[in-house]
């Protein structure tokens, strides 16, 4: 008879957390405005790949906050305190986790796009 597994949790501190949600805020700002730069027609040199680009990273960006804002709600958050390192942590499944994680990688590959053809939405 098989035994149950326990779920695969992952830990997240606070911190970084926050700075997550305040990179995608700041991107989600960054992107809308540029966006309507284009839909007004002051981009006229963008081409096609950029437009995609800054669509999947608005996209991407929008999804990262709701998924953290989510998690991070202190209604139904799980937060652990670290005594080791004296930091909050958020705990996330592993599903949770997995799904973050693509949202990060393909933000971090359409900013590249964007960035090679010389647009940015990221902090400096």
């Amino acid at each position: 008879m098989d035994e149950e597994q326990a779920p695969k949790l992952y830990a997240l501190d606070l911190e970084y957390v926050e700075e997550l949600l305040e990179e995608a805020e700041y991107q989600v700002f960054s992107g809308e405005s540029l966006l309507r730069d284009l839909l007004n027609g002051e981009l006229s040199s963008a081409t096609e790949p950029v437009k995609l680009a800054l669509v999947e990273t608005l996209v991407t960006n929008l999804n990262i906050r709701a998924l953290l804002a989510q998690e991070a709600d202190p209604e139904y958050a799980v937060i652990k305190k670290d005594d080791t390192f004296e930091a909050e942590n958020l705990i996330l499944t592993h599903d949770t986790m997995s799904l973050l994680q693509s949202l990060l990688v393909a933000r971090y590959y359409s900013n590249i796009n964007l960035n090679n053809n010389s647009y940015s939405l990221s902090l400096h």
